[in-house]
């Protein structure tokens, strides 16, 4: 497997008149352990594939967790994460140094209400789930607020879902096309409802309320995409 370091736009000088830095920067702990995971699954899945047509994208430059959002239900800022996008989709068009390059394997996501080494929902010092602190009654449409009927949360989807219609548009236009493959990321044993109680039931969570290229294709967009889903 190659890293590719130098194929993303570089930030803005930290100081006036400074060097611009590169924002990719090679990933190390639980990132990298899953770069190396999923590309020992795609060698096994294809043996023929060589030296070469194997590329990871460091991402450290462009996942700033912002803990101020997750009582939001946010994780990654979206605006990095779609630029991030446009700077592998600019390397893989013709005469780029991606240029043979047909899929993208994106093992992220722009929402998340959970820590994804856990799985579990994002706590505070306290041990409190943000997210039933923020919807402790059953207040969404009379039942108990998930991604599947949280409004806010919905409507933050929708505006990054467009976006992901976007990217996947313009993917497909690039080269001989480009297929995107993200992980559905809706583990439904996240949410077990009523929340807190004995014997609560896991709310199943549908991949358009989780995944933004999943809410681009339920929403329209005929773009090639594909999602694996989760069995929990």
């Amino acid at each position: 497997m190659k890293i590719e370091n130098h194929i993303c736009h570089t930030s803005p000088p930290s100081s006036p008149g400074g060097t611009p830095e590169e924002k990719c920067t090679e990933s190390s702990g639980v990132e990298a352990d899953h770069g190396n995971h999923v590309t020992g699954i795609v060698q096994w899945g294809d043996p023929a594939l060589g030296p070469g047509q194997l590329h990871a994208i460091p991402m450290n430059g462009f996942a700033h967790h912002n803990p101020a959002f997750v009582p939001n239900n946010s994780y990654k800022l979206w605006d990095e994460m779609a630029e991030l996008f446009s700077a592998v989709l600019d390397a893989m068009a013709p005469g780029g140094r991606l240029e043979k390059v047909r899929v993208i394997n994106w093992s992220a996501g722009s929402m998340s209400p959970n820590d994804a080494n856990t799985l579990r929902l994002w706590t505070n010092p306290a041990g409190q789930a943000y997210w039933w602190l923020a919807h402790p009654t059953a207040s969404c449409g009379g039942d108990w607020c998930t991604p599947n009927n949280e409004p806010g949360w919905l409507r933050e989807l929708a505006q990054i879902g467009s976006n992901a219609a976007q990217i996947s548009a313009r993917a497909q236009r690039t080269g001989q096309g480009v297929l995107i493959v993200q992980a559905a990321g809706n583990q439904s044993s996240t949410f077990c409802v009523p929340p807190g109680q004995v014997g609560c039931g896991f709310a199943q969570i549908k991949s358009q309320n989780k995944s933004e290229f999943a809410w681009a294709e339920a929403n329209g967009s005929s773009d090639p995409w594909v999602g694996p889903q989760a069995t929990s």
